[in-house]
């Protein structure tokens, strides 16, 4: 049985509310992974900003 398969038949089990925290979960991991990102890349801006703008001539 493949993870994704694993995840639906496990989630089949619960009861609708259980459900929904599931979903709201998954919700909050992507957020937090988008937020990382974007700091991440906020980070790289501001360490490298003399080295962004000579490249940008």
């Amino acid at each position: 049985m493949i993870l994704a398969e694993k995840i639906f038949q496990d989630v089949k089990g619960l009861s609708q509310r259980q459900q929904l925290q599931v979903i709201e979960y998954i919700e909050f991991i992507k957020y937090k992974e988008k937020k990382d990102k974007e700091e991440l890349m906020d980070d790289f801006i501001d360490n490298n900003k003399e080295a962004l703008k000579e490249l940008g001539k």
